[in-house]
């Protein structure tokens, strides 16, 4: 299985979020704490999708799921 590496503290996305630490994973994804940078480095949560099991019934299951809770 080929689980996406941990994205690391520190590492800036979208040129906007910084990492600050992971705060947490399960099997769809991970959870990290970032600053947003472009909002007076206001802390905030940022999900990544990376399901665990990549069989593809679940990752379809999954993907609705997390996209269900990003509309939220």
């Amino acid at each position: 299985m080929d689980y996406l590496s941990e994205i690391l503290p520190g590492t800036l996305i979208e040129r906007r979020y910084r990492v600050k630490k992971t705060l947490g994973q399960g099997g769809m994804g991970r959870a990290y704490l970032v600053a947003d940078e472009l909002r007076f480095n206001k802390l905030c949560v940022l999900k990544e999708f990376a399901p665990r099991d990549l069989e593809a019934s679940f990752v379809n299951k999954s993907r609705e799921l997390f996209e269900r809770e990003a509309r939220v």
